[in-house]
């Protein structure tokens, strides 16, 4: 199998990640390995990630505390473009902002 392009250590440094149910496990290497940080449930977090947004657990991260869930295709488009995407984009690319 390919090795995944290497990822700028600083990419997702300012990242509070929360994994909500099972997750893709390169989308998980690559967010640590961009430095994002990994977080409890009941931490703040900058985002979750989610293979299915209409997890309950997503739902609720996004409806009453505000936010962001994403799915694993925010990791990689992110770090194509060499730095996290943030709101005001994924508001216009709802693919990857459930």
């Amino acid at each position: 199998a390919a090795q995944p392009a290497p990822v700028p250590r600083e990419t997702f440094m300012e990242a509070q990640d929360y994994e909500v149910g099972p997750m893709d496990s390169l989308s998980t290497q690559l967010l640590r390995a961009g430095k994002a940080k990994a977080v409890a449930h009941s931490a703040p977090a900058s985002h979750r990630t989610s293979e299915d947004g209409d997890d309950p657990e997503a739902g609720g991260a996004r409806e009453v505390f505000d936010v962001l869930v994403l799915s694993p295709l925010w990791v990689l488009l992110s770090i194509g473009c060499e730095g996290t995407l943030g709101r005001p984009f994924l508001k216009k690319c709802l693919f990857i902002y459930f």
